[in-house]
């Protein structure tokens, strides 16, 4: 018989496509362990960063007079408020986006954003000390602020950014690891004995240089700067594309401070502490999972949007923030009262009803965060500062409507209603970027493990089931064990970046740059 003329095309296509395949197999296993390295690494460097700022701020308030440390966090608040207009010049989530874009020559890039951070440092250095000396301030006040210009040309100086650009996580926590050792030491050998709220501000401002110091090899090494290059060559391109970054990062901001701000102009005191006690609890628990974003940004950022390997970050991505910000505001919604009390004391227990609704913010934000990354990620910064200021008129007119009638009860719904907004805006923009099937598998999967311990929780807490504390502990073992039954848990996100997944037929352009990129 002879064999019909398709037989040997419908082998070659099977046999393209099983390359395909073995190609796709340790791409997808090097994405993995990238992410997975990256996320360690970032780690370390968050906790080092914030492990030190904490220790500043317990140090500084037994070592200083109250009055003298309350001058110290107005100097350091003063300080980072006025750097967002040097931000504004070069914003570093724009510069690791562009510099982990232009991996196979990033010399010019660099040297362009380094260049323009420095030169906007130094500038705004010289405007701000002039306005500090012109103004008619106490002598105390102008001291502490003089002290908070080396904050601008220290920090400008640290390229945390191009170590996020080229994912050399490591050095980025080696970098972070010389502010916090600086920092520490510094302030631990001088104020003790001359304690002083103008040089407490000056060791501050000027830790960042010991990181840019180890930094420094790293972007010699990596961009064989030249001091020829430091040229004012594209800085007004960058600038233009970084203002709309720093612009959503500025309404970002607001969305999270408008409710306090707004309860506390609206309402009395006891309203604005007994929102303020419970947002502080979704505040943390978005702060740990923080640690996620640069990784993913970076990773994202260098893979071609559709491809296999886009999609199946995005799925881990979302399946991390989702999987652990969901059973988190389960908890403080299941026992509000009794964390409250046990955190912050027997009188934050009325504001249970508030934490009850303000912990569904935590997958909110959780879920913005992700659509927000990948819109970024994607060159989407000016739809992002559309939808942020959309989200925040919106919470602005729900405080104004319902604020001062149900105190920080309203605030917490008026913040729901903001995020809500913001995700539905971020799900339209990216519209033509995910599919509904990347979201829809995890979310099935999150929602059934959540029901699980939400039973389970509610069949204890009728039954008595010993204190509260147990409770939330045995329902943490109950939704781990549904989690990993599902293939919720690390080593089920693993086996998902690593699978060897049936690609599209050869002609697809998009998968085989994806998989070449990453």
């Amino acid at each position: 018989m002879v064999a019909s003329p398709a037989a040997p095309a419908a082998r070659f296509d099977e046999s393209a496509r099983e390359g395909l395949r073995s190609a796709a197999q340790p791409a997808h296993a090097r994405l993995a362990g990238r992410l997975s390295a990256n996320v360690v690494w970032n780690l370390g460097s968050d906790l080092a960063a914030r492990g030190a700022s904490l220790w500043l701020a317990f140090f500084c308030a037994r070592v200083l007079t109250v009055p003298g440390f309350g001058l110290f966090a107005f100097a350091q608040a003063a300080g980072q408020y006025a750097w967002l207009p040097g931000d504004a010049v070069l914003n570093s989530g724009y510069a690791t986006r562009e510099i982990a874009r232009a991996r196979h020559d990033p010399r010019r890039t660099a040297w362009d954003f380094y260049g323009a951070r420095v030169s906007a440092a130094v500038a705004l250095t010289a405007v701000y000390v002039a306005a500090v000396l012109a103004l008619p301030l106490p002598p105390e006040q102008r001291g502490v602020l003089l002290a908070a210009s080396l904050f601008f040309v220290s920090y400008a100086l640290f390229p945390d950014w191009a170590a996020r650009g080229l994912q050399d996580f490591r050095a980025l926590a080696a970098g972070n690891l010389a502010v916090a050792a600086a920092l520490v030491v510094s302030t631990s050998l001088v104020l003790r004995s001359h304690p002083s709220a103008p040089l407490a501000t000056a060791l501050w401002a000027s830790s960042f240089a010991a990181g840019a110091l180890v930094l420094a090899p790293l972007l010699a090494r990596a961009f064989r700067l030249l001091p020829a290059h430091f040229a004012p060559r594209g800085w007004l391109r960058h600038t233009r594309g970084s203002a709309a970054f720093s612009i959503g990062a500025a309404l970002a901001v607001a969305i999270g401070q408008a409710p306090t701000l707004l309860l506390g102009i609206l309402c009395p005191a006891r309203e604005v502490g007994l929102f303020a006690a419970g947002f502080r609890l979704v505040s943390t628990g978005l702060g740990l999972l923080a640690v996620l974003w640069w990784p993913v940004f970076t990773v994202l950022s260098t893979t071609v949007p559709s491809s296999p390997p886009f999609r199946e970050v995005f799925r881990a991505f979302f399946t991390l923030m989702l999987g652990l910000s969901l059973p988190a505001a389960l908890a403080l919604a299941v026992f509000p009262g009794e964390i409250l009390r046990a955190l912050f004391g027997p009188a934050y227990g009325e504001g249970a009803g508030v934490l009850g609704l303000l912990a569904w913010a935590l997958p909110l934000f959780a879920a913005v965060t992700v659509l927000e990354i990948t819109l970024l990620a994607t060159g989407g910064e000016v739809s992002r500062v559309r939808v942020h200021a959309l989200a925040l008129a919106t919470l602005v007119g729900a405080m104004l409507a319902v604020g001062q009638r149900h105190g920080a009860l309203g605030a917490a719904a008026a913040l729901l209603a903001g995020l809500a907004v913001a995700l539905a805006g971020f799900a339209v923009a990216l519209r033509g970027t995910l599919k509904a099937d990347w979201v829809a598998g995890p979310l099935t999967r999150i929602l059934g493990a959540n029901l699980a311990v939400g039973a389970f929780w509610l069949v204890a807490r009728r039954a008595g089931m010993g204190p509260a504390l147990v409770q939330a502990a045995l329902g943490i073992i109950v939704y781990a064990t549904c989690a990993v039954a599902l293939g919720l848990g690390p080593a089920g996100l693993w086996r998902s970046l690593r699978a060897d997944r049936p690609s599209p037929p050869p002609g697809s352009s998009s998968s085989l740059e994806g998989m070449d990129r990453c």
